[in-house]
């Protein structure tokens, strides 16, 4: 793949940038410096070639490379923290060198993404200053190891699709969050857990009686609250 690019000037503050690929980028400035404001100024194409990510950090290490679902599989695998990377974006995708990366604590009653999300943005806008300082002076970044790296792709139709009452209730949390966090994209209704002689899709648990309607249920080790389902 080529790595090539040139930058051509078309008049005012207006830029063409054409890669070895053949596709073109355009820049321009803004009108008090006497752009047009036709497109992207430069300096926001330069923090679009840092690409963020979202991964999975585990106890061992740092994070794995991940891609399609990372958030979800965290959870899937009971990891204790969602991890953040900010990275060079390069010919392939997410392998770029590590600028910056950090973490937070996966809580309880992270369960639903609207409610988090401000934390992982926080979080991952906290490290910028330091993946732009390495990027200002030159640094190349940190090349990313491929030991341990692993795809989180979609789910698939497998027995993750259904709850077992008999596993550990924060497995079975985990279960509903993980499938939360795959938005739809999997194309499936899960997890599906048998309730009162029928099935359910369980949207959304808690690992502590939050009140309210929320309906307990004996798990492996003890009881787990469903605070929102639907019929599957």
């Amino acid at each position: 793949m080529s790595t090539t690019a040139k930058v051509s000037w078309v008049d005012g503050a207006l830029f063409v940038a054409e890669g070895g690929s053949g596709h073109t980028l355009t820049m321009d400035g803004a009108p008090d410096i006497g752009g047009r404001n036709l497109a992207s100024r430069p300096m926001e194409v330069v923090l679009m070639g840092i690409d963020i990510e979202i991964g999975k950090s585990t106890k061992n290490g740092p994070p794995f490379v991940l891609r399609a679902l990372p958030l979800a599989w965290a959870m899937r695998e009971g990891d204790p923290v969602f991890g953040m990377t900010w990275h060079r974006m390069d010919a392939e995708l997410d392998t770029g060198n590590i600028l910056a990366q950090g973490s937070i604590p996966i809580e309880d009653d992270d369960v639903d993404i609207k409610e988090f999300s401000p934390r992982l943005q926080a979080a991952s806008l906290a490290l910028l200053p330091q993946a732009l300082e390495r990027v200002a002076a030159g640094d190349p970044g940190d090349p990313q190891s491929n030991e341990g790296a692993s795809w989180a792709g979609h789910f698939e139709d497998d027995d993750y699709v259904r709850v077992d009452w008999s596993r550990p209730a924060r497995d079975v949390h985990n279960q509903v969050r993980a499938w939360h966090l795959t938005f739809g994209m999997s194309g499936l209704r899960a997890p599906v857990a048998e309730l009162d002689g029928g099935q359910v899709v369980l949207l959304q648990t808690r690992l502590a009686d939050p009140g309210g309607e929320a309906r307990r249920v004996e798990c492996g080790d003890g009881p787990i609250w469903i605070v929102a389902s639907e019929p599957a």
